[in-house]
């Protein structure tokens, strides 16, 4: 159940947008068009590669570039309590995500700025 991208294309799956409401859907379409922009699936690509017995650090870049996302998918909506709904229905993997404290922290203080 996620969303992803494959070359110009975003995929979101059957099960995720029966879960989602109409400005969730905007925040997760928001979020993979920043990585599409970042080229974040090329870097993660080369990062794997160049360490690929440091998951730590694979890890570290992962979680950087997903909260970027979530950052830039909060600026664009607009809309941080559909995030935080989202976030409720989504399995984070804290592993390559950041955690799930973090991401409702960073909505939170992104309230005051949008």
């Amino acid at each position: 159940m996620g969303a992803t991208i494959k070359g110009d294309t975003i995929y979101i799956s059957k099960d995720l947008l029966k879960k989602v409401t109409p400005g969730e859907r905007r925040i997760i379409l928001a979020h993979e068009i920043s990585h599409w922009q970042h080229k974040d699936n090329l870097k993660i690509f080369l990062i794997r590669i160049l360490f690929f017995l440091f998951p730590p650090v694979i890890n570290y870049f992962q979680r950087k570039f997903e909260m970027r996302a979530d950052a830039e998918a909060i600026n664009r909506t607009k809309d941080p309590d559909s995030f935080i709904t989202l976030l409720e229905k989504l399995n984070r993997n804290n592993t390559e995500y950041p955690s799930k404290f973090l991401s409702l922290q960073l909505a939170n203080n992104m309230r005051g700025k949008i």
